[in-house]
């Protein structure tokens, strides 16, 4: 398992912590929240598990998804790091 966060406020991903220990992600889950919390504007945050989104958190509700912590769709974030070809596969960053 092979676990990093990565974090959105102004419209891109970017690595936050490159590796996470499987023994150290409450702490680093409850570390983004508390960056949530000082954050004046919008900030998400994706637990990524070899290239595939296991959890989100929202600071504020989506259309259609909640906020906080919550489980992901199964969203790819890296459809190449996946190895999805997305010459035939459907949607993009869907399987």
């Amino acid at each position: 398992m092979s676990l990093c966060i990565k974090v959105n406020c102004s419209g891109s991903w970017a690595n936050l912590i490159p590796v996470v220990g499987i023994s150290r992600l409450e702490s680093a889950k409850a570390a983004c929240e508390a960056l949530a919390l000082a954050s004046v504007g919008d900030i998400s945050f994706r637990i990524i598990d070899n290239g595939q989104v296991v959890e989100q958190y929202h600071k504020k509700p989506r259309n259609g998804e909640p906020f906080g912590w919550h489980k992901s769709n199964g969203f790819v974030s890296n459809p190449v790091q996946a190895g999805i070809d997305r010459t035939t596969s459907g949607a993009i960053g869907q399987p």
